[in-house]
């Protein structure tokens, strides 16, 4: 059972208890061993249903696997390099879903708020997505991938938007602006990547996700601001705020690096084309992503459970370089007499 909620400058009934580190190293394992086997079996079940299981020489049935080459979200990487049926080997591999299942497992881990449970798993779905995008290059299967990750940032807006204040704080204008920014979006997704040029989907991802990504950058640093005398005396605010403003960074040079790609990424973005084909722009990006989306995933959390809804916590570095949100548990007693973290002072826009 969890432990009750604290909102004033009370003892903890409870101390957090640490996640293992070999937790996350199990982890990792499990999301490459199944998303592997989830793919091998994709594979398995085409080949069925188009040659009713019967041997293809060499392995393949076309040079082009999924019959999408050249399709507007086909990027520079060199497809089919490695493997017959994975058209983007490099970008399919820093696309597993890491930061997902990670949040996922410490939401459910600690019993996180549904609101942070709802956050994990949809970037799970938003991860998965993007994997077989990169794996088939279906224009469609893309197209909903970035209008899942857009939706992931509208939901942050709507649930945790109020904390910078007004106007954001009047919640019947966060849902205006959220509708109204997820129209435009869905408008540019079905008409854009047919228009720009060149590479016109990797264009419109860069033109789509951009804006919603500088303007959560810049609301980090404002939230940052705003409960700058609260960090203070708030150990899981205060990193929680931290790592917020470093992802939207992180987000930010993701979102400027697309769009070199999209005009130097034939000619610059890939090493060793005929051979190893490795993309590392496009890497580059999916790693800053990762890290800024999981950084993401912290952030809100602390958020929720050190201000929206305070709970006894503290902000916990795995390794000593992974941060995550620790709640208490109830057969853990009181350490060392510690005080709340996450209740206290009231925060400027209250």
């Amino acid at each position: 059972a969890m432990a009750p909620a604290h909102k004033g400058h009370h003892a903890w009934v409870t101390a957090p208890e640490p996640t293992s580190e070999c937790s996350f190293l199990l982890t990792t394992v499990g999301i490459i061993v199944v998303y592997s086997s989830i793919i091998a079996a994709v594979h398995l079940f085409w080949l069925q249903s188009e040659t009713g299981g019967a041997a293809v020489p060499g392995g393949n049935v076309t040079e082009d696997f999924w019959g999408n080459g050249g399709e507007p979200f086909d990027a520079p990487e060199p497809n089919y390099l490695f493997v017959p049926f994975i058209a983007e080997f490099w970008s399919v591999l820093t696309v597993f879903p890491m930061a997902g299942v990670h949040l996922l497992r410490l939401a459910f881990h600690y019993g996180y708020d549904w609101k942070v449970k709802v956050m994990a798993g949809w970037t799970t779905w938003m991860y998965s997505l993007a994997l077989f995008s990169h794996m088939t290059l279906y224009t469609v299967v893309n197209q909903v991938t970035c209008g899942s990750v857009i939706s992931n940032a509208i939901y942050a807006l709507c649930i945790w938007g109020g904390i910078a204040g007004k106007p954001l704080s009047w919640a019947p204008l966060r849902l205006v602006v959220a509708a109204s920014c997820w129209g435009i979006c869905v408008w540019g997704l079905y008409h854009l990547p047919f228009v720009l040029q060149p590479v016109g989907g990797v264009y419109t991802l860069f033109v789509v996700q951009t804006p919603p990504v500088v303007c959560a950058f810049f609301g980090a640093m404002m939230v940052y601001w705003r409960h700058s005398e609260q960090c203070k005396s708030d150990s899981v605010l205060f990193w929680g705020l931290a790592v917020l403003v470093v992802s939207g960074f992180m987000l930010t040079c993701a979102m400027g690096l697309s769009l070199v790609e999209v005009y130097y990424g034939a000619s610059h973005g890939v090493l060793w084309p005929e051979t190893c084909g490795i993309p590392w722009m496009h890497l580059t990006i999916h790693v800053l992503e990762q890290l800024g989306i999981y950084g993401y995933g912290v952030g809100v959390t602390s958020v929720e459970h050190g201000l929206q809804n305070p709970t006894p916590c503290s902000m916990e570095f795995a390794f000593g370089v992974v941060p995550y949100v620790a709640l208490g548990t109830a057969d853990r007693p009181l350490l060392n007499g510690a005080k709340s973290k996450s209740g206290g002072a009231k925060s400027k826009s209250e």
